[in-house]
């Protein structure tokens, strides 16, 4: 469907009646801040691998400074920051710059091969200050990929039935 200025995308799913309905549900758009919610899958991942922890400390620098949603982009360089605390900015205040601290210390490799490795086809990071527009440059999601993580996340399949449940509240 297109609509003035833009085309519409969406994939819903009951999941008591498993009644579900999509419009261009496959197709790619840039995701904008969705995109943050495979980079919160991945830290979840590389904590539950023992890689990394809610108490691990990221330090703000200049080059993490983004424009736009978020306030830490306007503190001090130095400032120290829980992965804990950056992935609650990232997700409850859409925080530009707590999400690029997360992606440098996760790697867009590993955020893209986790996407793969959970069932997203279409889902890649490419831009970690999601500001590229430019074709082939920018990050790209569908509506379906974003269904089947948040389907996975409330059955608990997704990285584990811990880590579904830390996510959820998070986004609660």
């Amino acid at each position: 469907y297109a609509a003035p200025g833009g085309i519409v995308g969406i994939s819903i799913k009951d999941i008591q009646s498993e009644a579900s309905f999509s419009m261009n549900g496959n197709r790619s758009f840039n995701p904008a801040s969705v995109i943050k919610i495979p980079v919160m899958i991945e830290a979840y991942n590389q904590i539950e691998k023992g890689h990394l922890s809610l108490d691990t400390e990221l330090t703000l620098e200049q080059h993490h400074k983004l424009p736009g949603s978020g306030s830490i982009q306007f503190l001090h360089n130095k400032s120290p920051f829980t992965v804990s605390r950056l992935i609650d900015l990232m997700i409850t205040d859409s925080d530009n710059t707590a999400t690029a601290m997360l992606i440098e210390k996760l790697g867009m490799y590993r955020i893209n091969a986790t996407m793969k490795r959970v069932g997203l086809r279409k889902t890649v990071l490419r831009d970690w200050t999601m500001l590229n527009k430019l074709p082939g440059r920018h990050n790209t999601t569908t509506p379906e990929d974003m269904l089947i993580v948040m389907e996975k996340m409330y059955h608990g399949t997704l990285i584990s039935k811990s880590a579904s449940d830390q996510m959820l509240t998070v986004m609660k």
